[in-house]
């Protein structure tokens, strides 16, 4: 199997099947709809070259789903140049009950970037819709917009539901629609290609007899650019009428001339494109990270310390404890020697990581504060000095004991 390195070069070389099956399955994987024959083998062609995921367990439906890098190639036609990070895609979650018009997080994405493909075809499909319904797409969807990621759409997606859910029940009216005028704009397609191959005559029709449409393609923001220079020709060809009016004096038809000249001499400097404002989102709750927990470690050498206790070995009990909160000076990135365990954990009561007495306490305790050398270590020293540990741990492991 090569690796997406390996296929730096390769990806660009996709054949007509496997970049017709890829998109099927960006689109859904939709039953009856295959574009070509013994598709499942292309799909594992692709699932070789990373761009989809294949689910083919034993006794399950055959699914398959893109990858980061099959969007990327979907999107750009080619693999990401070497260090890229690709965005996670989001799961498909199961499927929004169409009465409501919702959307799940995959289906809106799928269709999202069928509009980006259809946008970048110059409306292949698009432009067979109604021009109001096309910037219904737009709003909603938002495929012109390059710069805007899956997961801004997405947000952008959940703020309409929220603010204007009328305007997504109608997308939702408005991309049944689409879909009719996909299917007949390859047809369209299908009828043109046929005519253009060698051998076939497309059929004489007299000029009354041929039916003439007109389509249009809207774009979600106006073009400052053609506009301007429109509205320039315009005035240009006015003040050329106006210089040839027989009604207009003499001095007019100077004017007139005048100014068509200089209308004719502008040259038009288009105005850099700007985007429209983006709405404001609701800030994402920020989740605080969950409080650690005990290690396995030291949870394990406590207990051991406190079965020392109740079987009476004190003196075993003491010396497990004090090799306990040696590890928990390591744990905390402390420096903890065996004859040095106050210093630390005064730092750390320095540090308000240690509540307010913890170190007094731990100080004033002989079994801690010296090495033990020989009994006689009494059952209240160990016992103290356990309940000190405890503390201890309580303030720096507020996770409680592991799970």
């Amino acid at each position: 199997m090569r690796s997406r390195r390996d296929n730096q070069d390769v990806g660009a070389l996709l054949n007509a099947r496997q970049r017709a099956v890829l998109e099927w399955i960006a689109a859904g994987c939709r039953a009856g709809e295959e574009p070509v024959e013994r598709h499942r083998q292309t799909a594992a062609s692709l699932a070789n070259r990373g761009l989809i995921l294949l689910d083919r367990g034993y006794d399950r439906p055959w699914r398959a789903r893109l990858t980061p890098l099959g969007r990327y190639w979907l999107e750009h036609r080619h693999y990401p140049p070497q260090g890229t990070v690709l965005e996670p895609l989001i799961e498909t979650e199961p499927e929004a009950d169409p009465a409501d018009g919702g959307l799940s997080d995959g289906e809106f994405m799928n269709r999202r970037r069928v509009l980006k493909s259809d946008w970048a075809a110059h409306g292949f499909a698009l432009s067979w819709l109604e021009v109001t319904d096309q910037w219904t797409l737009h709003a909603v969807y938002q495929p012109s917009r390059n710069e805007l990621s899956d997961t801004e759409a997405l947000d952008d997606y959940r703020t309409w539901e929220q603010e204007d859910p009328d305007k997504v029940a109608e997308s939702a009216l408005v991309w049944v629609r689409y879909e009719a005028a996909r299917e007949h704009a390859q047809e369209v397609a299908a009828q043109e290609a046929a005519r253009r191959e060698p051998g076939i005559k497309p059929p004489h029709r007299k000029q009354k007899d041929r039916n003439l449409s007109a389509r249009a393609l809207a774009r979600p923001e106006p073009d400052i650019g053609k506009l301007a220079h429109l509205v320039t020709q315009m005035a240009a060809q006015m003040a050329r009428e106006s210089a040839e009016d027989p009604d207009a004096t003499a001095e007019e038809r100077e004017r007139a001339r005048g100014s068509a000249a200089l209308l004719g001499s502008l040259e038009f400097h288009s105005v850099p494109e700007t985007l429209r404002p983006r709405r404001k989102r609701k800030p994402r709750p920020v989740m605080p990270d969950p409080p650690r927990s005990v290690p396995a470690e030291i949870d394990a050498k406590l207990k051991e310390a406190w079965s020392c206790h109740r079987a009476g070995t004190h003196l075993a009990a003491v010396l497990v404890t004090r090799s306990t909160v040696t590890d928990i000076l390591t744990d905390a990135g402390e420096s903890a020697r065996s004859d040095d365990l106050i210093t630390p954990l005064i730092r750390l009561a320095e540090q308000k990581r240690l509540g307010g007495g913890v170190a007094e306490s731990a100080a004033a305790l002989r079994c801690l504060a010296i090495v033990p050398a020989h009994p006689p270590v009494t059952e209240d020293e160990s016992a103290v000095l356990l309940n000190t540990v405890v503390r201890i741990v309580a303030d720096l492991y507020p996770g409680g004991p592991p799970g």
